[in-house]
Parts: C-alpha cells; sequence; structure tokens
C-alpha cells in the first residue's frame, strides 16, 4: 500500500490547533542529555481508530486536560510523547496530538510526514505503526459524543480516510509494518475492537456503524441526483408508559433524509422545569427507545433529532410525562 498524502484529499482538512496552540511543554519529549525519547517514526496509513480519554465531561478547561495527559503519557508511561494522533473536545475543537515534524509556515498540522506517511503514536499496542489514533475527551460510557464532537470526528476521519483511499465502511488486511503481524478489520475501529477494554465507551462504540456511513457520506458528496444534499427533516414523537418494565417508551417517525442517508437519531432530555440534554444517540434505523432511567414520580420532557452527514436536523416537538 503506497502512502497517499492528505494534502492531495477532496475532502477539505479539518482545523487543527497546534501542539503550541494547547502549550505543549516540549521539553518532555527530550531526555537530560538533549536526546529525543521517542524519535518519530513514518508509515502509510492503514487504519483510523477511536478511543476515548475516559475523564471527566464537561470538561471546562480541554487544553489543561491535554497537557494532562501529554505528561501522564510521556514521563508517567514513558512513551516520549503524548499517545493519541489527534485528540478531540465537547465543542468540536480538533487538537494536534503526538508530534510529527516541523510544519511550514500557514500549514496545519497533519500528523504526516511531508511524502504522506503517518507519525507513529501510541494509542493500541501492537497496532500503533501505520495506524491514525483518535481520542475524544471525556467518558462515553453511558452518554455519546456531544453533537459538535462527534461532527468534528467525522470530519477528520473523512480527511483521513478520503487522503489515504480507505474505504469507512470497509474492513482490509492491516499489516503491521515493523512485525509482520497481520489482522483483518474494519477500516474505522474503535480501541477495543484490538484490545481487553472498554475504550471508546459503550455508548459511543455502539454508533461506530452510523459513524462510518456518515464518514462514507461526507467522502461521496451524496446528494441525490446532483442536488445539494441538507439536514434531516423534523421527527414526530411521541412518549409513553411501558405496560411492563420501568421508564418511559419514546417513539418518533422517520422524517426526509434531507439527500443523505439518516445516520443516527439525538435524543433529549429535561427533567422537571430544567435545560434538556442528550440522553443519548441511536442508529439511523431505530425509531424507538426506552428510558430505563427514568424515576418514579418526576417529570420529564423530551425531544429527538436526526443526524446525517450535512448536521442535525431540527429538533421534534416535546412531549412531557410524569412517570408513575
Amino acid at each position: 500500500m503506497g502512502a497517499s498524502s492528505t494534502a492531495d484529499a477532496a475532502v477539505v482538512q479539518p482545523t487543527v490547533i497546534s501542539r503550541a496552540g494547547w502549550a505543549a511543554n516540549e521539553s518532555l519529549r527530550f531526555d537530560a542529555n538533549g536526546n529525543e525519547l521517542w524519535t518519530p517514526a513514518f508509515y502509510p496509513v492503514q487504519k483510523l481508530i477511536v478511543h476515548h480519554t475516559a475523564g471527566r465531561n464537561g470538561d471546562p478547561d480541554p487544553a489543561a486536560t491535554i497537557r494532562a495527559i501529554y505528561y501522564y503519557h510521556a514521563v508517567t508511561q514513558g512513551w516520549g510523547d503524548i499517545g493519541y494522533n489527534f485528540l478531540i473536545d465537547e465543542s468540536g475543537r480538533i487538537y494536534e496530538g503526538r508530534y510529527s515534524r516541523v510544519y511550514a509556515t500557514g500549514e496545519s498540522p497533519t500528523g504526516e510526514d511531508t511524502t504522506g506517511c503517518g507519525v507513529t503514536a501510541a494509542h493500541v499496542q501492537g497496532y500503533n505503526s501505520g495506524t491514525v489514533g483518535i481520542a475524544l475527551l471525556g467518558t462515553l460510557t453511558d452518554v455519546d459524543a456531544t453533537p459538535a464532537a462527534r461532527d468534528a470526528v467525522e470530519r477528520i476521519l473523512a480527511w483521513k480516510a478520503d487522503g489515504h483511499t480507505l474505504d469507512p465502511n470497509g474492513s482490509s488486511l492491516y499489516t503491521n509494518p515493523v512485525n509482520g503481524t497481520q489482522k483483518t478489520f474494519p477500516n474505522i475501529s474503535g480501541h477495543r475492537d484490538l484490545a481487553a477494554t472498554e475504550c471508546p465507551g459503550g455508548a459511543f462504540y455502539a454508533t461506530l456503524p452510523a459513524l462510518r456511513a456518515a464518514v462514507a457520506t461526507r467522502i461521496s458528496g451524496t446528494g441525490g441526483g446532483g442536488t445539494t444534499a441538507t439536514v434531516p427533516g423534523t421527527p414526530q414523537l411521541t412518549a409513553s408508559q411501558p405496560k411492563s418494565g420501568k421508564g418511559v417508551s419514546l417513539a418518533w417517525t422517520k422524517p426526509a433524509d434531507g439527500g443523505s442517508p439518516i445516520t443516527g437519531y439525538r435524543i433529549y432530555r429535561a427533567t422537571g422545569t430544567g435545560s434538556a440534554a442528550l440522553l443519548t444517540t441511536v442508529t439511523g434505523s431505530a425509531t424507538t427507545y426506552r428510558d430505563a432511567g427514568a424515576r418514579r414520580g418526576t417529570t420529564y420532557s423530551y425531544t429527538v433529532t436526526a443526524t446525517n452527514a450535512i448536521g442535525e436536523g431540527a429538533t421534534s416537538n416535546s412531549v412531557t410525562i410524569v412517570v408513575r
């Protein structure tokens, strides 16, 4: 597999905050004698691996968190640098991870050398070389990524997949360029596909099929007969008490897809008179969901939106229910 540079990609590179932008202490990459602890190594990109950092959600200072991860990886773990190639915060900002090279003035960080080969990081043991590790800040075990973070991860995956001719929905043989180990797995995978870990969190991992589809649509620019695709239409939502079991049963109609396949639905919940917050994200094939965590005697209000590769559609009607 030859190296094709993302500089030649049809998909535009998203904005990437440089290491200087998040105030990386570059001295951590060197020993007391000024020797680089982990000399950058570059190989053609074969796979894209997504992670979560398993840190706090609602982080008020993502740059500080990235600096802390950097210190932990580089110094405490002895990896010589941060383990991820890129990181994404809940606001959808993308940060340069592992050091690759000095970039020309005005050049955005790519994590690649000038031939388009990706720098080896330290994000999944045995599969670091020839892969790109992209980590979402926070813990995505019980909650999905924020809409902004999900949009950002779609954009960076589309840029990398397009630039390296990777089918987002496909699987292919990975060959470790260092030791020759081989394994077939999806071109866009989660950390848990390759190691005994919960990463990238159960809630986010469940949406990987929809994520792959959204990335493929971004690359193909599907618009239906040459027309410009838009966000999906507005679902119609209903809520009821289940006949058996706890919680609240939600059901909604499938809206018009806007000329780009629906990749998921985002369900929002407000408690009492509080503000609505994202409860969960489900796949684009779902039209029902049970909120098993709803408590008896509590009033909840729900809304739902549909998403496609273009973005998030209009919010549905709001339904309010008192759990009995």
